[in-house]
């Protein structure tokens, strides 16, 4: 049992392996539940349709009742109404949640597996990135040391051309001299705004030390400091865009 409506669940399928053993014979019974989710479930079956595997017990067990002539009711009731051993059903279902046991003979549906699977996809996440991060991605890890749970930008009606040269600085690659170096189109890797041959042009060195930008970013960036605006990326406020801007009207490439 993983969850409040789980239990809910497994005790209808347990009432009714109850009626079938001991009450075989009986033309009619009434069966009483403070869970509108399961009655509801119920309700919404087909005939023909698909029954979720959760479900197939429970309604094998319905049909097995009612397959003699029996009539069968199923009625919702509110929450502590007075219906006897209630408290106890309620206690008794909170201790087998809380408890980590496996019965492997019982279907769980698999809206009670999406938490542990987003937990599981959670934790993979922020391994990987970790990882990733020790790895060669110390320039992002400088300003983004867990993973984002979305996309920065998600529900933003932006060109694809800012969302391509944001996504560049974040990652600190972008179509800069050391780049192009790499694949072969240029002899060399320094950079080319500053001049200096002993420094190589990246994300780093065009944000924070190319003395030939150093003014015009300064002023885009407003004073704050480069890891705090590109941790700002996707925020209304965010200094982003006038750096992308400035280095548009330098030629820069990004």
């Amino acid at each position: 049992i993983s969850s409040s409506y789980f239990a809910e669940n497994y005790a209808l399928l347990k009432t009714l392996e109850h009626l079938i053993v001991h009450h075989s014979n009986s033309p009619s019974a009434l069966v009483l539940t403070d869970s509108r989710s399961v009655i509801s479930e119920i309700n919404n079956l087909q005939p023909g349709s698909l029954v979720p595997i959760h479900m197939q017990l429970i309604v094998t067990n319905i049909q097995v009742f009612t397959g003699t002539g029996a009539t069968l009711y199923i009625q919702w009731v509110p929450s502590h109404s007075g219906v006897l051993a209630n408290e106890l059903a309620d206690s008794c279902a909170r201790e087998a949640g809380s408890r980590a046991i496996v019965d492997p003979n019982v279907a769980i549906p698999p809206s009670e597996l999406r938490p542990t699977w987003y937990q599981v996809a959670q934790d993979i996440n922020l391994s990987t990135h970790q990882t990733r991060l020790r790895t060669g991605g110390s320039w992002t890890a400088s300003f983004q040391n867990i993973p984002t749970p979305t996309p920065w930008y998600r529900h933003k009606e932006l060109p694809n051309k800012i969302i391509t040269q944001t996504n560049r600085l974040l990652l600190g690659h972008a179509n800069d001299r050391l780049f192009q170096y790499r694949m072969r189109s240029v002899n060399s890797p320094h950079c080319r705004y500053c001049g200096d041959e002993s420094e190589v042009e990246t994300v780093e060195h065009l944000l924070v030390s190319c003395r030939a930008l150093r003014i015009g970013i300064n002023q885009a960036l407003g004073g704050l400091p480069v890891s705090q605006v590109l941790a700002s990326a996707g925020h209304p406020d965010s200094k982003i865009p006038e750096v992308l801007a400035f280095l548009g009207n330098c030629n820069v490439q990004i």
